[in-house]
């Protein structure tokens, strides 16, 4: 633990599970560290289509390893991705229902569901918005180990760059603004 990497490679090359397969080893090797209802790995990336992605990855592994792992989206269009998602097969077997249903409860009710997660993958407008209006999912951040922020070169676009400096200066991150 305790190490940084930065990865730059091109598009398809397995970064993404590079990634999830070190997360994955980290918190098996060190399970005993988290409770049941702390989160020790945070994902940040750049939009829905991403997370989606990324969650239904890490969900395949972390099914079969007992890790816990939730996607927080933001948007009006979520419940219509959540459905696509689940239409596209992204499920991989999954009760389509229920993970339709898991996808919009996170998003419909602030993710109230997510304090019971060792992953947390989220897109940066939605965990700006928890992180200030809900001072219990800021306290379930608290055990936070690992920090992984996807496609790295998007945060330089104003939107972005606005929403990760607030995230990343919230007090549950130790990153200074100058950082950025």
């Amino acid at each position: 633990l305790h190490k940084d990497v930065i990865v730059q490679s091109p598009t398809g090359s397995g970064k993404t599970l590079a990634y999830l397969l070190s997360v994955f080893a980290i918190l098996l090797k060190v399970k005993q560290i988290w409770l049941a209802k702390e989160t020790a790995a945070l994902i940040l990336v750049p939009n829905r289509e991403l997370a989606l992605q990324i969650f239904d990855v890490a969900n395949h592994f972390g099914e079969a390893l007992n890790i816990r792992i939730r996607v927080l989206l933001g948007g009006k269009k979520s419940k219509y991705y959540a459905k696509k998602v689940a239409d596209e097969g992204f499920s991989h077997g999954c009760n389509l229902s229920s993970l339709i249903n898991l996808i919009y409860h996170c998003v419909i009710s602030f993710c109230r569901s997510i304090f019971s997660v060792n992953v947390l993958i989220a897109t940066p407008g939605r965990l700006e918005h928890l992180i200030v209006s809900d001072g219990n999912f800021k306290k379930s951040l608290k055990s936070l180990e690992i920090l992984i922020v996807d496609e790295a070169d998007r945060f330089t676009e104003s939107v972005f760059k606005r929403r990760y400096c607030n995230v990343f200066t919230s007090s549950i991150f130790c990153f200074e603004e100058s950082f950025f």
